[in-house]
């Protein structure tokens, strides 16, 4: 008996007891998983295959969403400022063709006339 039978045993037992509730949504997720097809989840949970399919699809879809959302409170590299390394509220496009947060690239700009990422002169035009 595999492992996947066993949990099926289970299950089935503790649906046939009075008063015990299984968490549904966390059965299929487990059940999928391990590599059960909808067709078999839905018969060991006595279900219809479209319940077991919505499940699914909305497990898919919050992990989706917890991807997108972890993502959108990141900070892309593309908007932080190589100086201070802080996301850009005034950016511009210096001569070495890096973008900088305007204040930080003045105030580099005030010490050397470099590039603060390549070295290059820069701001001396």
């Amino acid at each position: 008996m595999t492992a996947v039978d066993h949990e099926c045993n289970v299950l089935r037992k503790r649906k046939r007891e009075e008063g015990d509730v299984i968490d549904v949504n966390e059965a299929v997720l487990r059940m999928h998983t391990r590599g059960m097809d909808q067709a078999a989840i839905a018969d060991v949970l006595d279900m219809e295959t479209e319940a077991v399919a919505i499940v699914l699809m909305r497990s898919a879809d919050a992990e989706a969403m917890c991807k997108i959302a972890s993502q959108l409170l990141e900070d892309p590299e593309d908007l932080i400022c190589p100086v201070t390394r802080l996301l850009m509220s005034d950016p511009v496009v210096a001569e070495d063709g890096y973008t900088y947060e305007r204040v930080a690239l003045q105030a580099v700009l005030q010490q050397a006339t470099r590039s603060p990422m390549t070295n290059t002169s820069i701001g001396s035009h």
